[in-house]
């Protein structure tokens, strides 16, 4: 195999496990978030006298992460477990969109050089075609 071919392959491997540590992150900040949904909802099951505006998991009503997100950024400022959730809500998005951003860039590099001599092959034979060799 040539050069640019191997680099071609080196980066489209690479890419491939780019994207595969992303869903790896994600499924581990996810059971972050759910472990912490499920500490809120133990937190407010013990803690009674909490106003509801302040706890929005009583008793086994959760609000999920996301909606948390919105919440606390119009209505409330969370504290405790639900700014920990908010936060890991917030490096869960975060960390979603980047490394696809990440693995295309790397592939597009490695795939410059198997483009440039592909082309050069190309324009050497057309070259032959209109010297008619």
């Amino acid at each position: 195999m040539n050069k640019p071919s191997t680099v071609l392959l080196g980066g489209a491997i690479c890419s491939a496990l780019i994207v595969g540590a992303r869903f790896a992150n994600t499924y581990r900040l996810e059971s972050i978030v759910r472990q912490l949904e499920a500490q809120c909802v133990e937190e407010a099951k013990r803690d009674i006298s909490t106003p509801r505006w302040v706890s929005v998991c009583k008793a086994g009503e959760l609000i999920k992460a996301r909606e948390l997100v919105k919440l606390e950024s119009t209505t409330f400022s969370s504290e405790g477990t639900q700014a920990q959730i908010v936060a890991a809500q917030h490096n869960l998005r975060n960390s979603e969109d980047w490394p696809f951003a990440l693995a295309a860039i790397v592939f597009i590099i490695s795939a410059v050089p198997w483009g440039w001599y592909f082309l050069l092959r190309r324009i050497r034979e057309l070259r032959d075609a209109i010297a008619g060799k």
